[in-house]
């Protein structure tokens, strides 16, 4: 019996621990979207859209807008990666705690 009741509070700490982890993974990448959403995305899409205006004035080659057009499409993949793997995070959690954490309030709120 004591067997059995260690390994029920060592599961029980590990699913605690699991649970933990993997909130602090999504608060970090929450924090991470919204950085990319307010500098990085605005910044390579600015970058592209000055390429753009350049090359169209003759002041920059045709690799030098391939390069930006490329970098503003990577950041945006980037975001898209970053969105479902917090995706991913948000419905771990919810399965493992049964209600979605975010809400004090409505149908589905933790309590």
């Amino acid at each position: 019996r004591a067997t059995a009741e260690f390994q029920a509070d060592s599961t029980r700490l590990q699913a605690i621990s699991d649970l933990k982890s993997n909130y602090t993974l999504y608060q970090a990448g929450f924090r991470q979207l919204k950085d990319m959403q307010s500098f990085l995305l605005p910044a390579t899409k600015a970058s592209y859209d000055l390429t753009i205006k350049s090359y169209a004035l003759g002041k920059a080659d045709y690799l030098r807008l391939s390069d930006a057009r490329n970098n503003w499409i990577g950041t945006q993949k980037d975001e898209l990666s970053k969105r479902a793997e917090l995706a991913q995070l948000f419905n771990n959690i919810t399965l493992n705690v049964g209600c979605d954490f975010r809400n004090k309030e409505g149908p589905h709120a933790c309590q």
